[in-house]
């Protein structure tokens, strides 16, 4: 994304902060999307504000060789800043978030280190997201058959030869029951996960094995894992984190402001958002 050589110019740092607001932000869920033309106004008045931030503070790290150093602290900052805004504030028009973050950006010191990378209530979402996801893909294994429970095991009157030959027969079933349970499995995996803030070139490979002998959770938290760079245990503490930090009073704020959503469909357009695709699905399919 950044070169470690290259000092970023200030429409350079704009450029990639109104990019990184546009298709891997939240700004996408906010629920109040009121006009194109106050989403362009929101998206450069907020970059300009940050990368004039960075800009101020970006002399002790350029001479101590640290060129990326400042830009990926505004950028941490400003996801921050984002995800607040949806947590704190999720009925607010554009207009009013505009403002705000204006403010805070001004009056704020850029922050000395890039806190908090992982918001617990983002990664609680996201587990959520990922747990719906792997529940009807990781369903239980068929059963094996029991070869002392068949009726042929009791009438086998030949020795040892009938016997071994009912053996292998039921590994045989056994074996094709498995088979056909692990190409579905897999083929339901290879779905596209619909997280909206991830960037579309992620992807994700669970080794076979593994992912076959996964439960929904484990299935979750490994990819959970692999993308935040922390082991499983770490991620499992910052969902439930999370799930304490969203209160039933914050999730009831939501989901109110998420019923009386208002997005307007150029703006939804320039964002690309997610439930463009759900609609357009649903066109196509009247009885869905």
């Amino acid at each position: 994304m950044i070169s470690g050589s290259t000092n970023l110019s200030l429409e350079e740092m704009e450029n990639m902060l109104q990019g990184f607001i546009r298709f891997h932000s939240p700004v996408k869920l906010f629920p109040v999307l009121e006009s194109e033309e106050n989403l362009w106004y929101f998206v450069a008045r907020t970059s300009a504000a940050i990368a004039g931030r960075v800009k101020e503070h970006q002399g002790k790290d350029l001479m101590k060789g640290r060129h990326e150093a400042t830009f990926l602290r505004g950028l941490s900052w400003l996801d921050k800043l984002l995800w607040n805004e949806l947590w704190l504030h999720p009925g607010d028009p554009l207009v009013q978030r505009t403002v705000r973050l204006y403010g805070i950006v001004l009056k704020t010191p850029l922050p000395r280190k890039a806190k908090d990378a992982h918001d617990p209530r983002r990664v609680a979402w996201e587990y959520e997201l990922l747990l719906e996801k792997f529940k009807p893909v990781l369903p239980r294994k068929p059963a094996k058959i029991n070869i002392r429970r068949l009726p042929e095991y009791h009438h086998a009157t030949f020795g040892r030869e009938r016997g071994v030959f009912l053996f292998s027969l039921a590994t045989m079933l056994n074996d094709q029951r498995n088979k056909a349970w692990a190409d579905e499995t897999l083929r339901l995996a290879e779905n596209q996960i619909n997280i909206p803030w991830w960037s579309k070139a992620r992807s994700f490979q669970l080794e076979e094995h593994n992912f076959l002998e996964s439960t929904p959770r484990e299935a979750a938290l490994n990819v959970l894992a692999h993308f935040m760079q922390v082991g499983t245990d770490m991620a499992w503490s910052l969902v439930k984190k999370g799930r304490t930090l969203l209160s039933p009073e914050v999730i009831e704020k939501l989901e109110l402001a998420f019923q009386q959503r208002r997005h307007d469909s150029a703006a939804c357009a320039f964002l690309d958002c997610p439930h463009l695709l759900s609609r357009s699905a649903g066109q196509a399919s009247p009885s869905v």
